[in-house]
């Protein structure tokens, strides 16, 4: 197996900035303004809207640490560092979300799984050279499933 640099897309960082430049102020001016007027309704609101960005950005950590990084003739590295080994190797599941509205079916994630419960992530979104990286998870030599979420 060749080495692969998984290559991110900017894409969902730049929206999660922009995101964050209109919460964050906006939270602050609410918690303030309630503060100072005596509504605590609107302290709680404001409150409410910094620690959303905060759960936000940390689920985007959590899923750029659990992503694939980079594929190796050894294994794969994630993106907090941790490596596991080809030996390892399990399987992969492709996760797919269906839209019963309009009856489409879409990839949600990939997950390559090793011995002990590690996993490392795909998402497809998140991924810029997303065909390469495609072609190389499909010929890795183990079962291969799609499970429904």
């Amino acid at each position: 197996m060749n080495d692969l640099k998984v290559q991110k897309s900017k894409t969902q960082r730049v929206l999660f900035v922009l995101l964050a430049l209109f919460f964050v102020p906006m939270g602050l001016f609410i918690a303030v303004d309630g503060v100072q007027r005596g509504r605590y309704a609107f302290v709680g609101l404001g409150l409410f809207c910094l620690v959303l960005i905060g759960v936000i950005s940390w689920l985007i950590r959590r899923a750029e640490g659990r992503s694939v990084d980079q594929f190796t003739a050894r294994g794969l590295r994630r993106g907090d560092g941790r490596d596991l080994a080809w030996t390892d190797l399990e399987g992969v599941v492709h996760q797919i979300r269906v839209n019963r509205t309009h009856n489409t079916r879409g990839l949600w994630r990939t997950e390559i799984r090793f011995a002990g419960g590690e996993a490392a992530w795909i998402l497809p979104l998140k991924v810029a050279n997303y065909a390469e990286v495609a072609a190389y998870v499909a010929a890795l030599p183990c079962p291969h499933t799609e499970v429904h979420v």
